[in-house]
C-alpha cells in the first residue's frame, strides 16, 4: 500500500537550470531607501525598523528558491504599529 504523501525519490534533486550567484549586489552594500527608512523610523521607532545590510540580507530569503533584497524591514510590536504602517502605505500609495 502506498502511504499518503510519501516521498518520491525520483522527484528529489536540483532543477535543471544554470547556476547563478547568490552574492548581494555591490550597489546594495551600505545603501537603503533613505526616505522610506526615515519615514518609518519617524512614525514607529528606530528599534522596530531594520535597515543595515546584514539585516536586509538576513530577511532576503525564505523557503522559495528566490532571493529578494528588501529595502527596509519593519517588525511591528503591536496593533498601533501595524495600523501606522497601513496608514503610511495608503498615504504614499504603496498598497
Amino acid at each position: 500500500m502506498h502511504k499518503f504523501l510519501s516521498a518520491d525519490p525520483t522527484r528529489l534533486g536540483r532543477p535543471d537550470v544554470p547556476p547563478s550567484s547568490d552574492a548581494v549586489d555591490e550597489e546594495l552594500v551600505g545603501v537603503t531607501a533613505e526616505e522610506l527608512k526615515t519615514d518609518l523610523i519617524e512614525i514607529l521607532d528606530e528599534d522596530v525598523v531594520r535597515h543595515r545590510v546584514s539585516d536586509l540580507v538576513r530577511y532576503a530569503s525564505d523557503a522559495s528558491p528566490y532571493r529578494y533584497i528588501p529595502k527596509v524591514i519593519v517588525q511591528p510590536k503591536n496593533i498601533d504599529h501595524v495600523a501606522a504602517i497601513f496608514r503610511y502605505c495608503i498615504r504614499k500609495g504603496r498598497h
